[in-house]
Parts: structure tokens; sequence; C-alpha cells
């Protein structure tokens, strides 16, 4: 850090001695050469000396603009980011453009080419092309159909939006590199940036019988209805609170098993878990992980789990919150793709929420929705291509 603070002082005082010197230099030309005009007239240095050092002075009120550009390019070229370097360089010569009329005023482009270390060649191009139609339009009106086809499909960041491309494939469309997807969309304005982080709300029983952690942070499967994970998160209404509760499923991450209330009791657990089965009676025998809460640990939820021959899996000891770093992740996605920015729960009824939670995790979370873990597959078709995959080995 001192390091970084001497260098920083150091050349302040560099820049600020040489912008001194030239100074100095300047004015004491200036003078020198007025009071030789004066004494020996213009016939002997003629005009054309003080007026070159006239310019010369009014030159320094850019303040460094030329070189500021080119300091412009020194991070980006640091870092290797392509993208940063090409936007500015297009922001120069479409500045230049402007400032000569699209290269009708001649006598400028050599000046301002100059100053802004853009090739006359480049500003020629530049003047070709910039009206040529986009080449990448026909995948910009994909991506923004894309967008459009789901209420939270907006959320998609450049990986989720190259796997969404890939799948629908759309007709008579290239689909490029994923970097060129993300690039595309930072013209288009539909990068997505996350803004918020779920704050947990199940408290542990320090007293109550605890089970082991099978999961152990691993929460990959080979098949579906293997491993399970499952917890609640909690929503503000204009009438209450909502809770959520849900069963995730490991392999694919499709939910299992829903149940909403406007309490967080362990009764709502169990109606989560008698949701899931309902809809997978092939559930028993998978393990189903939760974090340490007393929904979890208490004798009505424990019941219920040995009623489905389902194995209990706990977080391990402290209340380690990424033992069950799954399901936390799973919220942070639900909530900022369908509520943060989108609506404000205080205004809405509790049963406005359910049937839009409802809706959101059934109809599009399962069936629709890009998932970067499953290869860019909805959870529902990479359970299908699994099914289909076995009958075919049959």
């Amino acid at each position: 850090m001192k390091i970084n603070e001497g260098r920083v002082k150091q050349s302040a005082k560099n820049m600020i001695s040489g912008f001194l010197y030239q100074t100095v230099t300047l004015i004491l030309s200036f003078i020198s050469r007025t009071v030789f005009i004066n004494t020996l007239g213009t016939e002997y240095l003629g005009l054309n000396g003080i007026f070159t050092d006239v310019l010369s002075l009014l030159s320094m009120a850019d303040l460094g603009f030329g070189t500021a550009m080119a300091y412009s390019f020194y991070k980006p070229l640091a870092e290797h980011d392509e993208d940063r370097i090409a936007a500015l360089i297009h922001f120069y010569k479409k500045f230049i453009a402007i400032k000569t009329d699209d290269g009708r005023i001649k006598g400028k482009i050599s000046f301002y080419c100059k100053v802004l270390h853009v090739s006359r060649q480049a500003f020629n191009k530049y003047l070709k092309t910039k009206d040529a139609p986009w080449k990448y339009q026909a995948l910009a009106d994909a991506m923004i159909d894309i967008c459009s086809e789901d209420e939270c499909n907006d959320t998609y960041g450049r990986i989720r939006m190259y796997q969404a491309l890939q799948l629908k494939h759309p007709e008579a469309v290239h689909i490029p590199g994923e970097r060129t997807v993300y690039r595309i969309m930072e013209e288009l304005g539909l990068n997505h940036k996350p803004k918020r982080k779920p704050n947990g709300i199940t408290k542990a029983d320090k007293e109550a019988r605890k089970s082991d952690d099978l999961i152990k942070r691993d929460f990959s499967a080979q098949k579906p209805l293997e491993k399970c994970i499952t917890d609640m998160t909690e929503i503000k209404a204009s009438d209450g609170k909502l809770y959520v509760s849900a069963i995730f499923d490991c392999y694919d991450l499709a939910v299992l098993g829903l149940a909403m209330d406007t309490n967080m009791k362990a009764t709502l657990c169990e109606q989560t878990l008698d949701n899931a089965y309902k809809a997978y009676p092939m559930l028993r025998g998978a393990v189903l992980h939760s974090d340490r809460g007393t929904q979890y640990t208490s004798e009505l939820y424990r019941k219920a789990i040995n009623k489905y021959g389902i194995l209990q899996s706990m977080n391990s000891a402290g209340g380690r919150c990424h033992d069950n770093a799954r399901c936390e992740s799973m919220w942070a996605r639900f909530k900022e793709e369908l509520l943060y920015g989108r609506y404000d729960t205080t205004t809405m009824t509790v049963e406005q929420l359910k049937t839009l939670i409802w809706r959101y995790f059934i109809s599009y979370w399962n069936n629709r929705r890009i998932c970067s873990a499953n290869g860019g597959l909805p959870p529902m078709v990479k359970r299908q291509q699994y099914y289909a995959s076995l009958q075919e080995a049959a």
C-alpha cells in the first residue's frame, strides 16, 4: 500500500514539474520573440514564429486530452479486454465522424485522427460501413424474442442466453461464441446483474436430536430422486408474511414438492413432503437434506420422513450454511428472477403471492427455465431425456 502511495506522489510531482516547465518555457519564448519583433522588426523574424507560440500556448487548454485518450487504452490492453478496446476505438471514430460531418470537412480529419490516435484508413473504413446493416441483427432479434417469451427470461446472463439459443436454434440464425453473445447482449442492454443476497430464517434447536450429514456438500446426483434438498424462505406481503417451502432434486434441480403458509411451523415442511411424495412415489429411499432448523428436527417431521422411507440428512454441527448452499442459491435465484425489481410484494396479498410463486416454480422453473447446471436444459427436459435413455438401453 505504501509503495503504491509513493508511486502516486512521485507521478503527481513529475506531472506538475513537467507542466510548470512547459509553461515557463512557452512564456519566456513568447516574451523573447515579442521583444525581438518590437526591436528588430517583423521582417527579421517574421510573424510565423510568434503565431506558432500563440497556438502552442493555447493548445495547452486541452489539458492533455490527446494523452488521456492514449492512456485510456492502458487498462483494457493490460487486462486483454478486447471488447473494451473495440468500444473505445469505435467511440473515437464516431466522434471524428461527427466533428468532420462524416468526412466532408477534410481539413479537420487529420487533426482529430492525430489527437485521438486513429489512423485515416480505419476512419475511412468506418465511414464506409457505419450505415451498413448490423451483421448480428438476426441474432439480436432472436435474443429479444427469448427474453419476451417469459416474464423472468430478462434475467438471463450470457451463459443461459447462449444455452437458450442452442436449445431453440432459431431458423437462419448463426450462433457465434459465448463471448460474442455477451457483447451483443451488452449492445442491446440485456445484461443482468444480481443485486441482493438472501438471509436464512430457520433457527436451530441445539437440544433436539440431529441426523448425520449424508450429503457432505456433494450436491451432484447420477439419477433422479437419489438426492434431494429442502429449505424454506420468507416473503413479506401486505396482509402478513408468506413462508415458502420446497424440495429440489439434486439431479436436475426440479421442484418436487411445494407448500406455502402464513407460518413457518413443522406442518409446512410436512405438507411439502406430502406433496412431493404424492407427485413422485419413487421418492422412497432418497436422501433428503436440510439445515438444522427446529422444523426439520421436530418429531412431526421425523415421523413423515420415516413414513415415506426417506433418509434424513442435516447440516454438520455449527450451523454452516454452506452445507445446504445449493438450496440457498435456489432461493436467491427465485427472488432475483421473480420478485426483486419486478414486484413490490408489500402491496400484494398472500393469496396473490401464492398464485405467482406456484406458477413460477411448477410451470416456468420446471418446464421452461434454462438451467446452466443442466447444460442449458430445463429440469423436466433433462429428466425426460434420462428416462428416454433408459428405454433405449432396454
